[in-house]
């Protein structure tokens, strides 16, 4: 395996043209059998090369996932037929219902914040974290990294700070999670939906790409008996920064 990412893969191979080819190789080693014979009955050779054919079929779409370029986002509307639609596009068809929910009491009340010292981008928010890509849930999702966004906007305008371009990658961003309780239902995994979008707005507002290569994540869960101290921060600066801050690091 290369150091680099896929990058093993050369970028003329990188079309569908060897996909095809790559499960033409596949199918080659598969056709002298019966289908109904067990895979476990085929021989180690051809085991062996289907193996390696698949796997190159595996990093060519890892690595054309990796660099793609469309909608940061793509929401999953029917999960039985696996239609998606991108979040630009469910924006626009559902400004009304955007703008109707954070209208209600739940969501004015929420409290977030941010607050950026020149080598850290700080940010709360409420641990009302949802799961999963059904609609009912997205519209959660979604409302919270927004009113992230306007948090953000406010404070760069009180503050006459402008934040885009302070934060230089190689970058890392520090999740702390801290409830009264530990609770599986209620903190659950590091990546869900809410989360990536938390992360997206803050990248975008310092101008950085959120992929693998350019963020690393930390993540880590405290408990607290001060039922104000409930919530989660995000921490996010840059790497060669990162002795300055590993006080952050720690759970409590």
């Amino acid at each position: 395996m290369a150091s680099k990412y896929f990058n093993h893969i050369e970028e003329r191979l990188m079309s569908v043209a060897s996909l095809q080819n790559q499960s033409l190789a596949i199918n080659n080693y598969l056709h002298t059998y019966l289908l109904d014979t067990e895979i476990n009955k085929m021989t180690h050779d051809d085991l062996t090369n289907i193996l390696y054919h698949s796997e190159l079929i595996s990093e060519m779409v890892r690595k054309a996932i990796s660099n793609y370029e469309g909608d940061d986002l793509l929401m999953f509307v029917d999960e039985r037929e696996g239609i998606t639609i991108p979040l630009d596009k469910w924006k626009k068809e559902n400004k009304e219902l955007i703008e109707k929910e954070l209208e209600k009491e739940a969501f004015r009340n929420l409290k977030v914040e941010c607050k950026f010292d020149g080598e850290v981008l700080e940010v709360f928010t409420p641990l009302t974290f949802k799961r999963g890509f059904k609609e009912k849930n997205f519209l959660s999702n979604y409302l919270l990294s927004h009113l992230l966004e306007s948090a953000i906007q406010k404070w760069q305008q009180e503050s006459k700070i402008h934040i885009l371009g302070a934060i230089r990658m190689p970058a890392i961003i520090i999740m702390k999670r801290v409830d009264t309780m530990f609770s599986l239902n209620k903190i659950c995994d590091s990546d869900n939906l809410e989360n990536q979008r938390i992360i997206n707005t803050m990248a975008r507002a310092v101008g950085i790409s959120d992929n693998a290569i350019n963020l690393s994540l930390y993540t880590t869960f405290s408990l607290t008996n001060n039922a104000e101290e409930v919530g989660t921060r995000f921490y996010l600066f840059a790497e060669k920064d990162m002795e300055k801050h590993l006080d952050l690091f720690k759970t409590n």
